[in-house]
């Protein structure tokens, strides 16, 4: 939603701006009618999380839930050292040690996102002096804190309700064995260490072949460049296409160089070394000589034909797009009868193959709260067979 005044288009607030303040406005109503302390941490737990789907909203709650009582658990078993009357620095120093165990503990099972919450109440039970009985305030932190949450989702799912979550869309579609989308999240994909930095394996076609191998037919990929120069390996065969997401670098191959900046592309040619100067952050696509690709921005509110018009007669044609962003939704077209709608959040990758089954008129359009029309928020791979 946009005020337009002249030219200029200025968005709205959002539906989950909306909803946020609706879910701490309920909070704020709640504790003032039953006289409740603590309003503070119900507000913050709806505050923190409201997020754009029911399925993150719930999730955020349960690690915001589960960090609470970790952290009071550990906070109230280390008070009980108090009782051998240590000295301030001793103290200090058991604290810290009490820290590294929780964080240790919750990286062993795979607890990150309720780290912080957990340190945070560990830290004010031990070290608040103000607190007469800290295990009161754990119990009522975690009693608060589930109170805000429950808000949080009762107003997620009540009002202004994402569309995608009302359809419990998959996230696999296919239409008559043809044309087919899937999306691949970030939690799926395969992260190893370069030479360059850190690599994230995005896609692989054939999906049983191994970059390594070189047996591949295209390779979609993520990565750092943490050093100040690193070098891009020589593979015959195959073209390189590299599209910057962050950083400023420049790419010198034989006789070229390219200065390169946020969202620009280039492709290279994979048999000759070339060498990236710079730190940034890329994305790369490598295509085997029988295809030809491009990488292209995708912009919010733009509509993108799902394939070319010239191209109803190839065999093979894919797109793979990749989103910048949280709660990124693609409005697809695939005619006037079937319309529908997925959500991709930063990392996730949306996949559309058998392209040529489609209509010409089949479309997506992108849109994301908040952000102007102009704005990238994706970023597509496009691959098909070379005429």
């Amino acid at each position: 939603m946009y005020l337009t005044i002249g030219k200029k288009k200025i968005p709205l607030p959002g539906f989950r701006n909306i909803k946020t303040a609706i879910a701490v406005f309920v909070c704020i109503v709640f504790y003032e009618f039953t006289g409740r302390d603590n309003l503070l941490f119900a507000a913050t737990a709806a505050l923190i999380c409201m997020q754009g789907s029911m399925e993150r909203t719930f999730a955020s709650g349960m690690n915001r839930v589960a960090g609470t009582m970790i952290g009071g658990v550990a906070g109230i078993c280390f008070n009980m050292l108090k009782t051998f009357n240590f000295n301030y620095y001793v103290w200090s120093i058991l604290v810290c040690i009490g820290l590294i165990l929780i964080i240790y503990f919750l990286n062993l099972n795979n607890r990150n996102d309720s780290l912080i919450m957990a340190c945070f109440v560990f830290l004010v039970i031990t070290l608040d002096p103000s607190l007469d009985r800290p295990e009161y305030y754990a119990v009522n932190r975690i009693l608060d804190t589930t109170f805000g949450i429950i808000i949080s989702i009762g107003v997620n799912h009540f009002l202004f309700r994402p569309e995608h979550d009302r359809q419990q869309l998959k996230d696999v579609y296919e239409k008559d064995r043809n044309f087919r989308y899937r999306i691949k999240r970030s939690a799926n994909h395969k992260t190893t260490n370069w030479s360059g930095g850190v690599s994230t394996e995005l896609l692989i076609y054939p999906e049983r072949a191994f970059f390594s191998e070189r047996n591949f037919i295209w390779h979609f990929s993520s990565s750092t460049n943490d050093y100040r120069e690193t070098t891009f390996s020589v593979m015959n065969g195959y073209k390189r296409h590299l599209l910057l997401l962050s950083g400023n670098a420049k790419i010198i191959q034989g006789t070229e160089a390219y200065n390169m900046t946020k969202y620009e592309s280039v492709s290279l040619n994979t048999e000759e070394m070339a060498k990236c100067i710079g730190l940034c952050t890329d994305l790369k696509l490598m295509v085997s000589d029988a295809y030809e690709a491009e990488l292209k921005k995708y912009h919010c509110q733009e509509c993108h034909a799902i394939k070319s018009h010239n191209l109803d007669k190839e065999p093979y044609h894919t797109k793979l797009i990749y989103s910048l962003y949280d709660d990124l939704e693609f409005r697809i077209n695939i005619d006037e009868n079937e319309k529908f709608e997925v959500i991709l959040n930063k990392g996730d990758l949306f996949i559309l193959e058998n392209i040529n089954e489609l209509s010409n008129d089949a479309s997506i359009t992108v849109h994301l709260n908040g952000k102007a029309e102009f704005d990238v928020v994706a970023i597509a791979a496009i691959i098909r067979n070379k005429k």
